[in-house]
């Protein structure tokens, strides 16, 4: 990864400034390790608004929660993603004129109910985002479309972006000798991010927004998890 600034570093690290120890730009899309968050990664790229000039940016920050195969039971760590993908959620938007923010479970997580034995969406994570004053306040200020808080479980992989073929050859050495199994939490949101007096606000904003939602995810997941 990179960590050297230039005149040409994208905008979205200058704004970062020192919440960035190193970054890599791949095609458009940033790969941010951030210096100081909840989170341990961050993915910011660009999409193009069909029938504009506009762009809608996605940031993407992701919390790694790892445990060792050898101290976990495959069955024992399937219960406990379990009990964690209750806790999915989203981000939506009430009121016309005064509109406000506000959490509730993920839909896709309703539907689970119905398909898995002992399974039942978790409010608690939710509420626990609704009741964080600040964090309510700083999505009014910089009021991104969305956010979206899940889950996955996969095997130690190639979760680390890749800017050389010494880079590629060193995670996929790490992939074919995992011996841990990770879930990960993701967090995504959306925002267009528009020249002007607010540009780096903006930034700034949706950087804090994900870290706050982070600190939450993870205070959460330490009921299962030894972090």
């Amino acid at each position: 990864m990179l960590s050297k600034r230039s005149l040409t570093t994208p905008f979205i690290v200058r704004y970062l400034e020192n919440r960035v120890r190193k970054w890599a730009d791949m095609n458009g899309t940033l790969y941010i390790e951030p210096s100081d968050a909840s989170f341990d990664y961050l993915i910011v790229r660009p999409h193009w608004i069909e029938f504009s000039f506009d762009r809608k940016w996605e940031f993407i920050s992701i919390l790694n929660l790892t445990l060792k195969k050898s101290t976990r039971k495959r069955k024992e760590v399937k219960e406990i993603y379990k009990n964690l993908k209750e806790f999915e959620c989203e981000m939506k938007w009430r009121g016309l004129l005064r509109r406000k923010p506000y959490f509730k479970v993920l839909p896709t997580t309703l539907k689970l109910e119905g398909m898995l034995s002992n399974f039942k969406p978790n409010s608690r994570l939710a509420e626990n985002l609704n009741n964080d004053f600040n964090l309510i306040k700083l999505i009014k200020s910089i009021r991104p479309d969305s956010v979206t808080v899940t889950l996955y479980l996969t095997d130690e992989s190639l979760m680390y972006p890749i800017g050389s073929e010494e880079e590629y050859f060193m995670a996929l050495a790490n992939y074919l000798n995992a011996s841990k199994i990770q879930v990960s939490w993701t967090i995504v949101s959306f925002r267009c991010l528009h020249a002007g007096p607010f540009h780096k606000k903006n930034v700034i904003g949706m950087f804090d927004i994900l870290d706050k939602i982070s600190s939450h995810v993870k205070q959460v997941s330490s009921d299962y998890f030894s972090l």
